[in-house]
């Protein structure tokens, strides 16, 4: 049987509840650690490379907008200062 996955069967996310960040050399920042609160209704501390891999798995980690109730999510990226890997806010989509 072949069964696709739809949006009603997505996995729920991780709700972003803190991004920590650290200055590098040159003094800009990069993420750090991201604390969220779990599905599961625990939170955990993430350490950014950790989230990477975690979203590369199929997780979502999204920051609600409060009374919008729009979502932005974290996804891996690079960084626009220098070539290193770090993670950005994506916008929703507009409609």
């Amino acid at each position: 049987m072949n069964e696709t996955i739809g949006p009603s069967d997505e996995l729920p996310p991780y709700e972003v509840l803190n991004v920590g960040y650290a200055a590098v050399s040159d003094g800009h920042e990069h993420v750090e650690y991201v604390e969220t609160q779990d599905p599961d209704g625990g939170e955990t501390r993430w350490a950014w490379l950790e989230v990477v891999g975690a979203i590369r798995a199929g997780e979502r980690f999204v920051i609600t907008g409060g009374n919008t109730h729009a979502e932005t999510a974290l996804e891996p990226s690079v960084c626009p200062v220098c070539p290193a890997a770090t993670l950005r806010y994506r916008s929703p989509p507009k409609s």
